[in-house]
């Protein structure tokens, strides 16, 4: 997916060389080819789950106060490689505290303390398949306000999965996705969500978004992608579905464990 910036720097140099041509943007053609996965793809987004479930069990095991942010990634790239994945699917990231305010950040030397938020988004790629998986790992114990919003964005992630099956429209589940927070006294929370696509990149089209004006269909994959802010911190619960006739698979059960709390 092009940036605006990059997109114009694009055509402009199409434009130069093609003088005589029109450029027309095919994106729908891509979607429309892509959005449907077949089982072997089903397969190669499963064996990515299967591997990043090791990955994590690996870094959840080995975070204590003392390890920075970059030492976890390593942790999590090397396990990726050695249990049969040909690259990282996303820029792997293990923010900590304020880091984990942003939806996307850059993972730093910091070093990880005692009561910290720990968030995980780590990734493998399969035959070019690039599912993800996102939790927050508390080091110690989560109480107050803090473990409020990061049960309600928890809630609201289960309450997502429940509502997609084949037939719904995606604008549908993005529009009472928003009044979920904004019912629930949590609208300045709301960053973005519910879903986006998974595929050969981890953030694929389609999205969906209050204007996404199209059904699900059997065998869409998503990234059921719940994301919150708080004052001092962010989570995200982030795993990823098939979608059915009658709701949808879930590619991995790693989220049932909950809020994870490390003994410290």
């Amino acid at each position: 997916m092009w940036s605006v910036p990059c997109r114009s720097m694009r055509d402009e140099g199409l434009k130069d060389s093609f003088p005589e041509s029109e450029i027309v943007l095919c994106n729908d053609i891509m979607v429309e080819l892509r959005k449907i996965k077949s089982e072997n793809e089903l397969a190669c987004i499963q064996e990515g789950f299967r591997i990043i479930e090791i990955a994590t069990n690996e870094v959840i095991k080995n975070l204590k106060p003392g390890v920075t942010e970059l030492q976890m990634v390593g942790i999590a790239e090397k396990v990726i490689y050695e249990h049969g994945a040909e690259y990282e699917g996303l820029p792997m990231y293990v923010f900590s505290e304020e880091s984990t305010r942003h939806a996307i950040s850059r993972s730093r030397y910091r070093e990880i303390k005692e009561g910290d938020i720990v968030q995980l988004n780590l990734s493998a790629k399969i035959d070019g398949y690039s599912p993800s998986i996102g939790l927050p790992v508390v080091m110690g114990k989560l109480t107050g306000e803090r473990r409020k919003i990061v049960e309600f964005c928890r809630m609201a992630h289960e309450w997502t999965t429940e509502q997609i099956k084949a037939g719904v429209m995606a604008s549908t589940i993005a529009k009472d996705f928003y009044q979920l927070y904004v019912d629930n006294g949590m609208k300045d929370n709301f960053v973005y969500g519910p879903c986006h696509g998974t595929g050969m990149i981890e953030v694929e089209a389609p999205w969906m978004e209050t204007t996404s004006d199209y059904p699900l269909e059997a065998n869409m994959t998503f990234q059921v992608d719940t994301f919150i802010s708080g004052p001092t911190f962010g989570a995200r619960w982030e795993k990823g579905i098939v979608v059915t006739k009658d709701g949808c698979r879930s590619m991995t059960d790693y989220l049932k464990k909950g809020i994870i709390e490390i003994d410290v």
